[in-house]
């Protein structure tokens, strides 16, 4: 099995990396894990975090096609029609945000084509209209039923899907940017998260659809499940919000996570937070 990231250098995701590559030490499948990630010019990493990525095997760096394009979301897909072109990724592969740090690895399934996701019952076309005209994406509420709408969210596991799903993905990602861009919206900073699902629901009948809500979990579970997606923090302790910018506001994040555990699942993270501080006493 292979986990793939798609990841825009900046001070946040590469805190984030180096938490998301210490986990995959912990387990020793750190060779697993293949990071792309879009940089502009030479990279200019931070110096207290950067041991993990500097040092990572499986570390492809690409222009940041995003930017070039308005929006660097669309990295996501750039960067997986580039490394099933490269030959990085075929049959089989994890699609991982990079805010997330793995507890233990997927099982293999047997089926001929999947995509099995973790879900979001929050993500329905009705709250996303609330949030950015659906008309941008050429979408009408009252035509999408609610048993049709994959409500796919962060993780996912494909399985024999070809390129062209991907390719019809990049295509629809960009003319939703272009059409909000053309209404003087800014882009929402969910519009591939959409567009994946718009592609998901086209493609019903073509794969198996596994929706769970078992593959990760946040900061707040006292069930640690597959990944540990702390997207959304534990208030008032951490928020990766926080950590934003360079020099890196409101402390250490990694010492922030190392110094509490207030569940199960944030004292998993806790440990893989100690573990990189052990291992880096100069961060």
């Amino acid at each position: 099995m292979k986990y793939f990231v798609s990841a825009t250098l900046s001070p946040q995701v590469q805190w984030q990396l180096e938490l998301m590559i210490e986990s995959f030490k912990s387990l020793g499948i750190e060779d697993k894990l293949f990071i792309y990630l879009a940089v502009d010019g030479t990279p200019n990493y931070l110096d207290n975090y950067s041991k993990n990525i500097k040092s990572h095997k499986n570390l492809i760096k690409h222009i940041n096609y995003g930017r070039k394009k308005g929006f660097e979301p669309l990295n996501v897909v750039f960067s997986i029609v580039s490394a099933i072109n490269d030959g990085i990724i075929q049959d089989e592969f994890v699609l991982l945000p990079t805010d997330c740090i793995i507890y233990k690895e997927l099982e293999e399934l047997e089926n001929i084509s999947f995509c099995k996701f973790q879900t979001d019952p929050l993500f329905t076309p009705e709250l996303i209209n609330k949030e950015v005209d659906l008309k941008n994406f050429d979408l009408n509420v009252s035509e999408i039923p609610s048993g049709f709408w994959p409500y796919a969210n962060s993780v996912f596991h494909f399985k024999n899907f070809s390129i062209d799903f991907f390719n019809e993905l990049g295509r629809l990602s960009e003319e939703y940017v272009f059409n909000q861009i053309k209404n003087k919206l800014e882009p929402w900073n969910k519009t591939v998260q959409i567009a994946l699902n718009v592609e998901l629901r086209k493609y019903l009948g073509k794969y198996s659809s596994l929706q769970t809500n078992e593959m990760t979990c946040n900061l707040s579970s006292n069930q640690v499940n597959n990944f540990i997606h702390y997207e959304s923090g534990y208030y008032p302790i951490f928020n990766k919000n926080m950590f934003l910018f360079n020099p890196i506001s409101f402390g250490n994040p990694i010492e922030i996570l190392a110094h509490n555990a207030p569940t199960l699942a944030f004292a998993y993270t806790s440990g893989i937070a100690q573990r990189y501080l052990k291992k880096n006493k100069n961060v």
